[in-house]
C-alpha cells in the first residue's frame, strides 16, 4: 500500500493553524500560561477538617473573647495603608496551620488585588504576585495570633495574621498588570498578522487554481 502523501501547502497550513491554536490557548482565560499557579493541586493541605462539627472560619462566637482587636476585623484603610485580617481554616494541629498559611495569604492577596487594585479577576495571572512575595512584603511581623478552639469533637487551631498594603505596593501591582496587558496586545497583534497572512495566502491559492483551470479549459 502506498503511503499517504500530504502536499507541502497542506503542511504549511497545518503548521499555521497549529501556531494559531497555541496562541489562542496562551491568551485563554481558563488555563493561562502567563500566570503560574504557585501552589498547585498537589500541595493541597490534607489536614483540613472534614468533621461537620469543626469550627467555622468566620464564626465570631467560636473565637476566644480575649482575641486581639485586629483578629477577624473587616478589611480597613488606615491612612493610605490597607490592612487585611487573614486566617487559615480551622485545623487539627499547629503544624497544619503553618503548612496552610502560604496558600491563605496568597488567596487573600489575590482577592484584594482583584477587588481594590485591578477591579478585574486577573490577579492569578500576575507572575510577581506569589506567596513568597506577599509574605516578604505584606505580612506584618508582629501580627500573628493562634486561636485554640475547643469543641466536643476535639481541639482545633486557627492561625491569624495581618497583611498591610502600601500605596507603592498597589502601584507595583498595576505595573505588573500593564506588562501583562502589553504581552497580550503583542500576541493579539501577532495573531492578527498571521490571520491576515493566511487569508491572503488562501485567496492567492484559490485565484491560482481558478486561473489554472481556465488555462486547461482553453487548451481543450
Amino acid at each position: 500500500m502506498n503511503p499517504i502523501c500530504v502536499p507541502a501547502r497542506s503542511n504549511r497550513f497545518m503548521s499555521f493553524f497549529t501556531w494559531v491554536t497555541l496562541i489562542v490557548a496562551y491568551l485563554g482565560v481558563e488555563a493561562p500560561l502567563l500566570g503560574v499557579n504557585e501552589l498547585g493541586d498537589n500541595e493541597t493541605v490534607s489536614a483540613t477538617i472534614a468533621d461537620s462539627e469543626a469550627p467555622s472560619l468566620t464564626s465570631e462566637p467560636l473565637l476566644p473573647s480575649d482575641k486581639p482587636d485586629w483578629v477577624a476585623a473587616a478589611d480597613r484603610l488606615d491612612g493610605n495603608i490597607h490592612r487585611l485580617s487573614v486566617a487559615t481554616e480551622p485545623m487539627d494541629s499547629r503544624d497544619a496551620c503553618r503548612a496552610q498559611i502560604d496558600s491563605t495569604i496568597l488567596a487573600a492577596a489575590r482577592r484584594y488585588v482583584n477587588e481594590h487594585v485591578l477591579e478585574v479577576p486577573d490577579a492569578d495571572k500576575l507572575n510577581g504576585l506569589t506567596a513568597k512575595w506577599v509574605r516578604e512584603n505584606w505580612l506584618v511581623p508582629d501580627r500573628e495570633w493562634e486561636a485554640v478552639l475547643n469543641r466536643s469533637s476535639g481541639t482545633y487551631y486557627q492561625l491569624w495574621v495581618e497583611l498591610e498594603v502600601f500605596p507603592k505596593d498597589r502601584e507595583l501591582v498595576k505595573k505588573w498588570y500593564q506588562e501583562l496587558e502589553t504581552q497580550r496586545r503583542s500576541l493579539l497583534s501577532l495573531l492578527f498578522c498571521l490571520l491576515v497572512g493566511a487569508t491572503a495566502g488562501v485567496a492567492n491559492m484559490g485565484l491560482r487554481l481558478i486561473l489554472r483551470k481556465g488555462d486547461s479549459l482553453k487548451k481543450k
